[in-house]
């Protein structure tokens, strides 16, 4: 995890910040993170049920790839895209 704060650009504490979905008793909490031409969608589940989020996240032309965790979360709906998370082992 060490490395991944290291090589992302986007993962320091001065970079923007966004919360994107989050609320009591909704899961996923997703945010973004922007830095140096660098955008991080971020999705952590912490429960024991798979938790899942349909967002309209503009700009994003490529399918978006897991840098760390399960992968697959990221899937396009239409014009927006699902995120679906694992329980927390």
């Amino acid at each position: 995890m060490i490395q991944l704060l290291r090589a992302r650009a986007a993962l320091p504490a001065d970079a923007d910040f966004q919360v994107l979905y989050t609320g009591r008793g909704r899961m996923p909490i997703v945010y973004e993170r922007r830095k140096a031409g660098e955008r991080l969608i971020i999705a952590a589940n912490p429960t024991l049920q798979t938790a899942s989020a349909t967002l309209a996240l503009e700009g994003i032309t490529i399918t978006p790839r897991t840098l760390w965790g399960a992968e697959g979360g990221f899937k396009p709906e239409g014009s927006s895209w699902r995120i679906e998370l694992p329980p927390a082992a």
